[in-house]
């Protein structure tokens, strides 16, 4: 199993255009770094990216990509902004590093999840 580094990012010279990447290198051992990239994932807003295992039968190595938005408000209470979908990829191990491929396995709508509220009473004092 060869170690994967997964670097999220959306810079542009534009503050308002939350397009972005997942960019995936491997390690080579022989060279003892980081070579690649092996692939490029589209996003846009990233704000997490998390490979996980599930293990046993209907399981395999997986990566989760919090997308965000694709907007900006100047109202900070403007849940609606947290538009896009996040995605959960499967990896497909090939014959190489080359050929394999995270493919996507499912998406997760923002209307499926819920943002916390907390009160003042809810924070823990001394």
């Amino acid at each position: 199993k060869v170690p994967l580094l997964f670097l999220s990012s959306y810079v542009s010279l534009d503050p308002l255009d939350f397009r972005g990447n997942v960019t995936i290198y491997s390690f080579d051992s022989a060279l003892g770094k980081f070579t690649g990239p092996i692939q490029r994932i589209q996003t846009m807003g990233a704000t997490d990216v998390e490979p996980f295992t599930i293990s046993g039968e209907g399981g395999g190595e997986f990566l989760a990509v919090a997308n965000r938005q694709s907007r900006t408000s100047d109202d900070e209470g403007n849940l609606t902004v947290y538009d896009q979908d996040s995605v959960v990829y499967e990896w497909f191990p090939a014959d190489t590093l080359a050929t394999s491929k995270f493919k996507r396995k499912q998406s997760l709508a923002p209307s499926a999840m819920s943002v916390p509220v907390s009160s003042p009473s809810s924070y823990l004092t001394d």
